[in-house]
Formats: structure tokens, sequence, C-alpha cells
């Protein structure tokens, strides 16, 4: 349903270039929930405002439905608008109209009667569980109930793409959990492919089909949700992927009490990751029953992510150099990714 190809954007600025977008290409299939994850300054808010060009591409093609809206006149450009929704992290609702008017606003242009629009109206804010608040004004309603207002307006038009722009950032966590499951029901309910931008991984983990992952004005990785939890590469992407899964806790810290304890000379740490139907099999005992290779846990954290498990265990090892290098091959056949957090040089269990 969408494609960009080669999309760059330069700004001029005090008489010098910045490039916030270098060269993207993505594909974003219809009914896809796709996730933009990057820090600040990496370009992800520019990139998405290219999709509907309310920010122009000093480059490239930006294609919707087989049509590039590059090439499009003024009035071409706005009809295909219509097919775009967009939410933003601040709402950006008129505090001098009502709900109710607020998301009739795109409708005005349309040839449809009052009761027609009015009806619509309704039908939307009961789509997203508001209608209560049809005849309040904005500076009356949380911050969750504005965001609401927000999609129901973007919805107006019946488009069948929604661009989330931080949509969640100024929320707390309990409202965007609840703003989360209100757009994964309209994703399956009306087939809406939405693109989300953030710079929480917790974000995409909870709603994403894809993710990308943006620096400086680039897409770095691309993948599947668990594939990119599970085999990512890039150092960047794994602090994020850290944050999301609570495992960004400070080791190195814990590593050197050990060594100041000397309990290193007794065993060393290790972090052992694995996906699937493997998380149910007790692997940890079967290591000190088979292999006498035992195992403290220190962390242990489980994800579920679109349908799969993903874990994450970081566990102290007591072993004979002979078992352990046995017990890596049973470790490798039941998909346990195994990496040594401790340096190896000078402990027992290499004797």
């Amino acid at each position: 349903m969408i494609e960009l190809k080669n999309v760059s954007v330069t700004f001029e600025k005090e008489n010098r270039k910045i490039q916030a977008v270098s060269d993207v290409s993505l594909q974003i299939q219809a009914g896809e929930i796709f996730g933009i994850v990057g820090y600040s300054g990496a370009g992800k808010s520019t990139l998405v405002r290219t999709i509907n060009l309310l920010q122009r591409p000093s480059s490239g093609q930006v294609i919707i439905n087989g049509v590039d809206l590059v090439q499009l006149s003024a009035a071409e450009l706005r009809k295909a608008r219509k097919n775009i929704g967009m939410i933003f992290q601040h709402f950006n609702l008129m505090n001098s109209r009502t709900v109710a008017e607020n998301v009739a606003f795109p409708l005005k242009d349309l040839n449809l009667s009052t009761a027609e629009k009015e009806a619509k109206v309704s039908s939307l804010l009961e789509k997203v569980g508001i209608l209560d608040k049809a005849q309040a004004y904005p500076e009356q309603l949380s911050g969750g109930q504005k965001q609401r207002v927000a999609i129901a307006r973007a919805l107006a038009t019946d488009p069948s793409i929604l661009l989330c722009d931080e949509a969640t950032s100024a929320l707390d966590p309990k409202t965007t959990h609840s703003i989360l499951d209100l757009l994964r029901q309209l994703n399956q309910e009306l087939g809406l492919s939405i693109i989300m931008i953030t710079h929480d991984m917790n974000v995409v983990k909870n709603l994403c089909h894809r993710v990308a992952v943006m620096a400086e004005g680039q897409v770095i990785e691309e993948n599947g949700i668990v594939e990119m939890f599970t085999q990512s590469q890039n150092p960047l992407t794994q602090e994020f992927i850290n944050m999301a899964t609570h495992f960004d806790w400070d080791y190195e810290l814990v590593l050197e009490e050990m060594r100041e304890a000397n309990t290193l000379n007794d065993y060393f740490i290790a972090r052992l990751s694995f996906v699937g139907h493997e998380v149910t099999e007790p692997f940890i005992a079967q290591l000190a029953r088979d292999y006498q290779v035992h195992c403290n846990i220190l962390y242990g954290n489980i994800e579920a992510l679109r349908g799969s498990f993903v874990g994450n265990l970081v566990v102290t090892v007591e072993a004979k150099a002979a078992d352990w290098e046995k017990s890596l091959v049973f470790l490798e056949k039941h998909q346990v990714n195994v990496e040594i957090l401790t340096d190896k040089e000078g402990t027992k269990w290499m004797i």
C-alpha cells in the first residue's frame, strides 16, 4: 500500500544544509501496523510527514496504492490526503469547539446533509468510546479522551491509512495501554494500515507487526517484531530492545562488585536468550541433572510478542570446562543463544 523510494529531506538553516532524512526506502503492506523507532532528531517524524506530503521530500518517491503523491497537482493531492488520517502527540484539537464539532470539521466540504454528518460523528465517537463527551470541550477532557477525539476526527473521511506521530508520548502508561488497544481494534475491524512513530520500543512491542529503527536520518535496521527482538545486530537497536525488555540494568556494576568480592573465581556469568515454545522447557534443571552445569538466576524476563515468547536469563554458571562445552551443544539444539558477560581468563572453570 505504501512505498517510499529513496526519500530524502534536506532543510536549509542559516546558510547550511541539514539532512533530516537520507535515502530511505520502505514498503508497508495494507492492514499492517508498522513502527518507526528512533531517538529525538533521528528523522522519524519528518519521514512520516512525507507520507501525506505535509513535508515534501527533497528527492524520492512517495507511492500510495500505486500513485506517486509527489507528482500530483494541488487538487489531486487534497483528494489523496482524504485517504490518510493523522494524529499527533499534543492532539491538535480546537479548544473553542465541542468534541462533536472537532470530529465534524473534516466533513465540512463533503456532500453530506447535516443529519448524515451528525450520524457519522456519533458513530465515530461511539467507536472510540466517548459518545457521552460529544458536547464537552477539549479542556474538560483527560489526555486519553483528547487523543480519542483526535482519532475519531482522523477517521472522519474513512481513510485506509492512519499516521501516528508520537501519539502516546504525552500519556501516562495506563492511558497509553488503552489507546494502543483502541488502535489495535481499529486495525482489526477496519483493516486500517497504521504507521506508528515513537521513541518507545514498548509501544512497538505491544502493537506493531514490523518495525524500522532510524538514526541520523537513515533506517539502520528493519524486521518483523519477533525477529527484531531476537535477531537484531545493530547496537542502537539492541539498546532499544534492552529498555523494552527491562534488560537495561547496569550489569557491569554488578560484575565489578563481584570482582571486588572475589566471587568470579568460582563461576562466570552468562546471558541465555530463547524464543518460541522452548520457553516452557526446563533446560536450567536439565543442565544440572545431565551436564553438571549449575546455574543461579540473577535476572529473568519473558515477553509475549505476536504469539511467540521471547525470554532472557542472566545466570551465574559453575561448571568444569568439559561439561560446559557439552552443555553448549544441548543449548544450541534447543535454540538457546548464549552470551558470556564475564571474562573467561583466570576463572576456575577454564582449568
